[in-house]
């Protein structure tokens, strides 16, 4: 096995030899992360460079990490028509790749594979898609999606216990299913760094390359802002990352648009706080403009009420 370290985020294991990281950042994709690093680094004038959709914030678990406990937007699936928009809007602006997740169950949008298959007829490159596995992912196979992340956050008994109510036999069949199937996209799956499932981290990517995943990623535990810091991640290394505050990676690259079509700043905003107007009101484009406050803001040390306790800012 080795691993090609992303960032401070988390860690990407392949099998020794695997083309696979070649395969996932094409040139092309290097040079937008690239990129992306100057603009945060504020040599070239941000632009954006990757949207996150989110189909829906509908969720059929109640994992404790998630940010969805503390939800008060209401619950909906995102408007296909409001979709074509941004989605249109994404390919004037060149934009190179979508996520298809943020606080909800991707798969559980009626219309997810044609929201795969819009993405790629607007020439946009790379699309990823996020799910827990709970369903069945076949239909996924056939489509142009590139890259599907999968939660599997260790073996039974730890699974269960961070993916409530899901369970671990399942996940598992539909897992292997989908890794059997001779034309899919790249399988990603996810692991969250915590206690209980760092006394199996070797033997969980281990089995995980040796029965078809294309990459197991590790990754670190976020604070999903300030909603739910100090009852993930020890007080003492909250004190410590905000030590190391610096402005929102966030703010210099990417954008979200939430299932209620509102534009946001935040991926992981539950309430609603981050908002910069509506799809059928504002362009992508100049809802990014809308930004120029906020990212001047943080470069001088001043954060909005949901970034000032948020300890995942250098995670992106």
């Amino acid at each position: 096995m080795r691993y090609f370290k992303d960032g401070k985020q988390g860690q990407n294991w392949y099998l020794e030899g695997s083309d696979v990281e070649q395969r996932r950042y094409t040139e092309y994709r290097k040079a937008n992360r690239r990129t992306a690093e100057n603009m945060y680094q504020i040599k070239e004038k941000p632009r954006v460079l990757h949207l996150i959709v989110e189909p829906t914030n509908r969720c059929n678990l109640e994992c404790p990490h998630c940010n969805r406990s503390v939800m008060t937007r209401p619950i909906r699936d995102l408007d296909f028509d409001l979709f074509k928009l941004a989605i249109d809007d994404a390919a004037k602006e060149l934009i190179h790749s979508v996520s298809l997740y943020a606080l909800g169950e991707s798969m559980l949008h009626p219309r997810i594979c044609d929201m795969i298959e819009y993405i790629k007829a607007k020439g946009i490159p790379y699309s990823d898609l996020s799910t827990n596995a709970t369903m069945d992912l076949s239909k996924l196979a056939q489509s142009s999606l590139s890259e599907i992340i999968i939660s599997m956050d260790g073996f039974k008994e730890t699974f269960e216990k961070m993916r409530y109510p899901a369970k671990y036999e399942k996940v598992l069949a539909n897992v292997t299913k989908f890794l059997k199937l001779s034309k899919r996209p790249i399988v990603r799956i996810q692991c969250i760094d915590t206690e209980e499932t760092r006394k199996r981290k070797n033997e969980f990517i281990g089995h995980w390359l040796a029965v078809g995943a294309d990459v197991v990623y590790w990754k670190m535990l976020e604070g999903m802002t300030q909603n739910l810091g100090d009852k993930l991640v020890d007080k003492e290394e909250i004190k410590e990352r905000l030590k190391q505050r610096v402005p929102c990676k966030q703010l210099f690259y990417t954008l979200t648009l939430q299932a209620d079509g509102n534009w946001s700043y935040c991926c992981h905003s539950p309430k609603g706080r981050a908002v910069l107007g509506n799809v059928k009101e504002i362009s992508l484009k100049d809802a990014w403009g809308k930004l120029n406050l906020i990212r001047e803001s943080h470069k001088q040390g001043f954060y909005t009420e949901i970034c000032k306790d948020c300890i995942d800012f250098f995670l992106w």
